[in-house]
């Protein structure tokens, strides 16, 4: 070994995925609920940040994985999602909660996940409708009404709601 030269190879990690026993064991008394999500690191270290978070039945966050990846594309969403399938979640019958992102959308349909149509049925996540709808309308307490419409009432309510929303944001628009 030369001056300078390290003493132990460099192994470079394309990405990695984790969880833990007790996230395992913990999700079965969990509700049939995983939400996944990602976050861009930003700082030092760039990256993905891809997460899948259960729910207990007091409506608290179980986590259950993560991964860290390069970039969030559909390929890193199909890796991770085979393995949260694979080591995690196996059980049938889940509902995924997510954002409208197009890469995790295709990547919950690929045959190579192990999810068919009637193992999971695939909903949005109800805080990123309300931010899409926030970024539109620009009003913090009909952000709140959307949300609480879709975590809380009923079909005939919701549509009640969404009636009045249209409403007040039709009178905001023509206030001179």
């Amino acid at each position: 070994m030369e001056d300078g030269e390290d003493k132990f190879p460099r192994v470079i990690l394309s990405r990695v995925f984790g969880t833990f026993k007790s996230c395992i064991e913990g999700f079965q008394y969990c509700k049939p609920i995983v939400q996944v999500d990602r976050e861009f690191l930003t700082e030092k270290y760039r990256g993905t940040l891809l997460t899948a978070i259960g729910q207990d039945g007091s409506r608290n966050n179980f986590p259950l994985a993560f991964a860290i990846v390069k970039s969030e594309t559909k390929e890193s969403w199909m890796w991770f999602l085979h393995y949260l399938r694979r080591y995690v979640t196996p059980q049938p019958n889940l509902c995924i909660i997510s954002d409208k992102g197009i890469n995790l959308l295709v990547a919950l349909q690929s045959e190579r996940v192990g999810w068919n149509e009637s193992d999971v049925s695939s909903v949005y996540c109800i805080h990123h409708i309300a931010s899409n709808f926030n970024k539109q309308f620009k009003n913090v307490d009909l952000k709140k009404q959307v949300i609480n419409m879709g975590m809380f009432l009923t079909i005939s309510c919701i549509k009640f709601l969404l009636y009045y929303i249209f409403i007040i944001s039709i009178t905001h628009c023509f206030i001179f």
